[in-house]
């Protein structure tokens, strides 16, 4: 048998590395269930449904249970050992926008409680036949337990494992750039980094928000800021840390956004709504706007993640343009599919009516009109709201007579 038949045969025993994919100590891939807010989680994880109830956790579950619908709202994010898209897990957290991702794998224990994973160790490279792998050479067994400290990104379906040693300044500057989120008070920022002590809080604040600019959801002189605060408040070797960190942050940040606009590029030319076109293109915008400041800040190429984005922002607005004053409603989809949709008459609005209730022509709904009883018709001011002649159809039970 010759060499490449027989490395077709073993590839599925291989972990291929390629340049740049270098598996991470800790790393485990599953499938995203609930994508959030579209970055990164970092917090700790907890198995307790009351705990996840008190928020800033993430919620692990074998597999979601009606009782856990609140518990799942709370949380920074979701790690279900089994599930799919239709699970109750991934469908609560959508509802909710919480990240969410189902690893398929590992073994559930509830008395400690502890989720037990199987992570492969890999041998040194190896190419044959023109491929480049590193085998299998043994798997090794991780716990995840309450308590440790998490990374779900959701967008790539992947659930890292962080070090103990770098746990609580990861954690912290989560919980830090959430606080921004909600509050964008740079000098707040500022105060905690200069507050602060132990070793990586700058370097682990500057990965947490150098996406945020990237995606201009933070604006870039904030992040000028508080990087000038962390680096007054690290000594020498921890600035080269800083330095790594953004620059490693910013790439994953620009190989994301340059994905998600040959995406959107796609998305904006099927798209109907000029409303949603327009939104679609401010954000791109922001976003070129972002990744291209930000750049130049770090002194990092954007791996023409701006030129993408802004060829996104192009073609949404040329659709949004050529689609406007059109309909892109059930009329139009069901003309386009050749669908035979009866007519039917809109109730004019009640007169005389106290509710607040929207009327069918209010809500666009199409209805029959019914011919008013004649008691109503006889003395309509003493029992309009009874037997209105714009009244529902479809209301759910009968009213009395007059």
């Amino acid at each position: 048998m010759s060499r490449r038949p027989l490395l077709l045969v073993l590839l599925p025993f291989l972990a291929l590395a390629r340049a740049g994919a270098e598996p991470v100590p800790g790393a485990f891939r599953g499938s995203a269930l609930s994508l959030g807010a579209g970055r990164p989680v970092c917090a700790r994880v907890t198995f307790s449904r009351g705990t996840a109830e008190a928020g800033g956790r993430v919620l692990v579950l074998d597999a979601a249970a009606p009782a856990d619908e609140r518990a799942i709202r709370l949380s920074e994010a979701v790690i279900a050992r089994r599930g799919g898209l239709s699970s109750r897990a991934g469908a609560a957290a959508r509802r909710h926008g919480v990240a969410a991702v189902a690893l398929g794998q590992g073994r559930w224990d509830a008395a400690a409680p502890a989720l037990y994973l199987d992570e492969p160790s890999l041998g040194p490279p190896q190419t044959a036949a023109g491929i480049t792998y590193r085998p299998v050479t043994g798997v090794r067994e991780r716990a995840l337990r309450e308590g440790d400290a998490v990374i779900v990104d959701a967008a790539a379906g992947s659930v890292l494992l962080v070090p103990p040693a770098e746990a609580e300044a990861r954690v912290a500057a989560a919980e830090a750039a959430r606080a921004y989120d909600g509050l964008r008070d740079a000098q707040a920022l500022e105060n905690w980094l200069s507050a602060g002590e132990g070793q990586g809080r700058g370097a682990a604040l500057l990965e947490e928000l150098v996406p945020r600019a990237a995606a201009g959801l933070m604006p870039v002189e904030d992040l000028r800021r508080a990087r000038r605060a962390a680096e007054r408040a690290a000594g020498g070797a921890a600035r080269e840390d800083i330095r790594r960190a953004e620059a490693r942050a910013f790439a994953r940040a620009a190989r994301e956004g340059r994905a998600r606009a040959l995406d959107c590029s796609d998305d904006a030319k099927e798209a109907g709504d000029p409303a949603a076109l327009e939104r679609l293109a401010e954000e791109a915008a922001a976003a070129a706007e972002g990744t291209a400041a930000a750049a130049r800040l770090l002194s990092q190429p954007d791996l023409g993640a701006a030129s993408a984005l802004r060829a996104c922002r192009d073609a949404a607005l040329r659709r949004a343009k050529s689609r406007a004053g059109r309909k892109s409603g059930l009329d139009e989809a069901s003309a386009a599919a050749g669908a035979d949709r009866p007519e039917g008459t809109d109730l004019p609005p009640a007169r005389g009516r106290a509710s607040s209730r929207p009327t069918a022509s209010a809500t666009g709904s199409r209805a029959r009109s019914t011919t008013p009883p004649s008691a109503c018709a006889a003395n309509p001011s003493a029992c309009a709201s009874a037997c209105s002649p714009a009244a529902s159809t479809r209301s759910p039970a009968p009213r009395a007579p007059c």
